[in-house]
């Protein structure tokens, strides 16, 4: 539980998110496609496994830092935030 997504919390996000879904993976190239010292990143293989769905929610997270390449280290799930729109997400300094 260290992500914070217990299974109710996982149930609710997969109820919020299953309108949201749409079939094509929406990025020209894999995300997340290099390698780090974790293992490779996104593979063909994973991209069967996959759901994508609109940016439509809201998510606050906590984390440790940012990484060099722009992403969140250890990263929790904390709340919806049904009082955001993705418009108004930016990233803190």
């Amino acid at each position: 539980m260290r992500s914070g997504l217990t299974p109710h919390v996982r149930g609710e996000l997969m109820t919020q998110l299953a309108p949201l879904a749409v079939a094509p993976c929406p990025f020209a190239n894999l995300p997340n496609s290099g390698t780090s010292h974790w293992g490779e990143g996104i593979t063909a293989e994973d991209m069967t496994k996959l759901r994508w769905v609109k940016p439509r929610l809201v998510v606050e997270v906590a984390f440790v830092e940012w990484t060099r390449d722009g992403l969140l280290r250890h990263p929790q799930f904390i709340v919806v935030r049904n009082d955001k729109t993705p418009g108004e997400v930016v990233r803190e300094p």
